[in-house]
């Protein structure tokens, strides 16, 4: 389901390889090697969702400097040490509004992602650390008690994070 669309080799930049999705390609992680003359490179992966992306920018730490994002999305994202991440979606009374995170597969190390959920008055209406169908991956859900702006927020759950601490919120 997978296809190579280019492959670039830049000896200061790297390898830039860039993969289109078919329509019947399997959703989730994909890994994959790249061999070569020089051998083969270690095992990398690739996600396939079935959502429009979002890759995080910044400053999006505050309510006020959320980042605005339309349903349904992945977003993408990194946690650097004591960095919280927060995006803005508008929801009407009643709609749901399920997060789900996927942070420790995408790493080389540890991270603990926390996932909150906030109304505009920054109550929160759901904060979890590790839920039962994810392990140490956060998921959760509400329905909006009214029209409005809401926010999801990802950190690490110790205000740790590096540039290894990577994640996916769909």
């Amino acid at each position: 389901g997978l296809e190579k669309r280019s492959l670039q080799i830049d000896e200061q930049e790297g390898i830039k390889l860039t993969v289109f999705a078919k329509s019947d390609c399997r959703l989730g992680e994909h890994p994959f090697v790249l061999t070569g003359s020089r051998g083969a490179a270690e095992v990398r992966t690739l996600q396939v969702d079935p959502f429009p992306i979002f890759a995080e920018e910044e400053p999006n730490s505050t309510l006020d400097s959320a980042q605005v994002v339309s349903l349904p999305a992945t977003i993408t994202g990194i946690v650097e040490e004591g960095d919280e991440d927060t995006f803005r979606v508008t929801l009407k009374k009643g709609q749901r509004l399920t997060a789900e995170v996927v942070a420790l597969p995408l790493g080389r190390y540890l991270f603990d992602a926390l996932l909150e959920i906030v109304d505009e008055q920054g109550n929160v209406l759901a904060k979890v650390d590790d839920s039962p169908l994810l392990k140490q991956d956060p998921t959760t859900s509400i329905l909006a008690p009214r029209d409005g702006d809401y926010y999801i927020r990802v950190r690490e759950a110790a205000f740790g994070g590096d540039l290894d601490s990577r994640y996916r919120i769909h």
